[in-house]
């Protein structure tokens, strides 16, 4: 099997797909809408790139792509941990991820 079948194969196809993300007072995001775009053509690979300055808040996007994935398999809608509390940005005394 090639390099880009294993890829194309990886997930399957019924697999949640995160398309709407908003996150309010995470790290270095004061707020954030951000809606990803479904593949256009048949075959084209879900994929979503982001790019930016250092500093900016890429990493705490990711970690918030995380989060949402996890309270989605979680029991409750309420995730608490040591962990998590890094992440309240300062000033402030929570965070909110909300994704669809």
């Amino acid at each position: 099997m090639d390099h880009q079948a294993r890829f194309a194969t990886a997930a399957p196809a019924d697999a949640p797909k995160l398309r709407r993300i908003e996150i309010t007072n995470y790290k270095a995001i004061d707020h954030l809408v951000l809606d990803i775009p479904a593949p256009v053509m048949r075959g084209d690979p879900d994929i979503f790139v982001v790019g930016s300055k250092n500093g900016v808040g890429k990493t705490s996007l990711l970690e918030c792509c995380a989060i949402a994935h996890i309270a989605k398999r979680a029991t409750t809608a309420t995730i608490v941990g040591d962990e998590l509390k890094a992440g309240i940005r300062s000033g402030t005394t929570s965070f909110t991820v909300v994704s669809l």
